[in-house]
């Protein structure tokens, strides 16, 4: 992968030797999910800093990352692993799907995950990993976004469902894509969601 600045000046170019599946910034790291089992970690502060840590047992299909270098990791393995790169990648949190995971989204100490077992996994890191709330959908969850209390999800069942979750969960928002299902991406901020 390629980081550039605003203007596109090349600020560094990594290397990686099988496909990129998922890729995660903050202010300190550059993380990819590189095909297979790893997930390489580079120090945007130091280029020559490169490390490949994390177990997983099989393909990592999505990695998130906060502004406290937390990061999640999922995929086929139907687990999500939460590392503290502060710590040279210690595990934190191992938390169990019944499905592969496809998409994984950190805001604050607050982590979500969905995947192929039609669920969006909604967990505090505060509360060592509790439940705060399962959604249903009706397919497989591709995408996922979190902007404070506002969560979006969507997927195979072509429906994008915008939730609060300081109001339980309840559905602020579902749009239907009619003809074709959904494997794009959500954004949602406080006032609106974008449907790409």
């Amino acid at each position: 992968e390629v980081v550039r600045d605003l203007r596109f000046k090349e600020l560094h170019n990594f290397d990686h030797v099988d496909s990129v599946n998922s890729i995660a910034i903050n202010n300190n790291h550059i993380i990819a999910a590189a095909g297979g089992l790893e997930v390489i970690v580079h120090d945007l502060n130091d280029k020559d800093k490169t490390w490949r840590n994390f177990r997983h047992k099989d393909s990592i299909n999505s990695i998130a990352l906060n502004e406290h270098n937390i990061l999640a990791a999922g995929g086929h393995d139907k687990k999500v692993l939460v590392y503290d790169l502060s710590k040279k990648g210690k595990i934190l949190h191992e938390f169990q799907h019944d499905d592969s995971v496809s998409s994984i989204v950190i805001d604050g100490k607050i982590i979500a995950a969905g995947g192929n077992d039609k669920k969006v996994i909604v967990r505090d890191l505060n509360k060592n990993g509790e439940i705060m709330h399962t959604f249903e959908h009706e397919d497989s969850v591709f995408s996922i976004v979190l902007n404070g209390n506002i969560i979006a999800a969507g997927g195979l069942d072509k429906k994008v469902i915008v939730r609060d979750l300081n109001k339980n969960g309840e559905i602020l928002q579902e749009f239907f894509l009619r003809k074709q299902k959904f494997s794009g991406s959500v954004s949602v901020n406080s006032r609106r969601a974008t449907i790409l």
